[in-house]
């Protein structure tokens, strides 16, 4: 199997990052909390407590707030925000873009509302809600 290669505007392509760098640099620590956590997800140990209420709320919010694909443009967001970059194996990307996918929102606004949750307090483990 060839080696693919992670490449982005901030990183030029004669430094492109294998999955086996990304892997690499994460910590043990970091790796066991991401694995349990996409096995949560997967197996249904970790959910979701939000309301539907606030799952439309928060779509709703995420379509207002998606750049235009037609011509580039954004509605102003309410809150103050802070562009951050962040690097995830390929496997978990994939599933969070088909997860993003099957919702009808971008993959970056799934991803932020899984943070948005887990701070707040509403993605819990099953049977603890």
């Amino acid at each position: 199997m060839p080696k693919r290669t992670h490449t982005t505007t901030a990183i030029p392509p004669s430094t492109a990052l294998t999955d086996e760098d990304v892997d690499a640099r994460m910590t043990p620590e970091q790796r066991a909390d991401s694995e349990a956590l996409l096995q949560g997800l997967a197996d249904g140990t970790v959910v979701s407590i939000m309301t539907p209420a606030e799952y439309d709320r928060q779509v709703a919010i995420a379509r207002a707030t998606w750049v235009g694909r037609d011509n580039g443009t954004a509605a102003p967001s309410t809150k103050a925000s802070k562009r951050v970059s962040i690097r995830l194996p390929m496997a978990d990307l994939r599933c969070l873009q088909a997860r993003a996918a099957a919702q009808g929102i971008p993959y970056q606004t799934l991803l932020k509302s899984v943070v948005q949750q887990y701070l707040t307090g509403q993605l819990v483990p099953k049977g603890s809600a």
